[in-house]
């Protein structure tokens, strides 16, 4: 998700950050450490800081490559 029209620069905030979250399993999203929860997580991060979030992006996906030598 882009947010438009944020900008970072020192006059509005001191911090300026770019979220990543992720999930590869069904199991991981239901032990605590799903999407949600790393969004609340990131989220007072930032908030903590007096910062924003620029941008996130969300990648949902297994770990497991059959292909990898």
């Amino acid at each position: 998700m882009i947010n438009e029209g944020l900008r970072c620069d020192r006059v509005t905030t001191s911090e300026c950050f770019i979220a990543y979250y992720r999930v590869s399993t069904r199991r991981q999203g239901a032990s605590g450490l799903g999407l949600e929860a790393q969004r609340a997580s990131v989220q007072a991060f930032v908030s903590a800081r007096g910062a924003k979030i620029l941008e996130s992006y969300t990648k949902v996906e297994s770990g497991r490559n059959h292909h990898r030598q």
